[in-house]
């Protein structure tokens, strides 16, 4: 909500308790209903700016500004090098590195 994205989600869980419908968001109940509220938005530029500014402005009300910033930075920084000194991808670390490397992705010479 913070990051400057509408939002469409469920009716029931999380957001809904801290979102009003049509307002600052679009909840669905059905996957139809969902498809439907993210073409809107994708195709209704007036819809997708009076949500973004609505829901930006509550979720700034609920959590302040710093992790609305931090989500931000995270999905616009470059993304870091598949190297062995990445924690994530080093086999001593996980154990695991083939579940989270696609086999599409160019391998690292030891």
């Amino acid at each position: 909500m913070g990051s400057g994205l509408p939002v469409v989600a469920s009716r029931r869980g999380g957001y809904s308790d801290y979102v009003v419908d049509r307002r600052d968001c679009l909840l669905f109940d059905s996957t139809e209903e969902a498809a439907a509220h993210v073409l809107a938005i994708r195709e209704d530029s007036t819809i997708r700016q009076e949500l973004d500014s609505r829901a930006r402005t509550r979720a700034h009300s609920i959590v302040g500004e710093e992790p609305a910033r931090r989500t931000r930075d995270f999905l616009t920084s470059p993304r870091p090098a598949l190297t062995r000194a990445n924690p994530l991808l080093s086999p001593q670390i996980t154990g695991r590195r083939d579940d989270l490397v696609s086999r599409d992705t160019p391998r690292v010479a030891s």
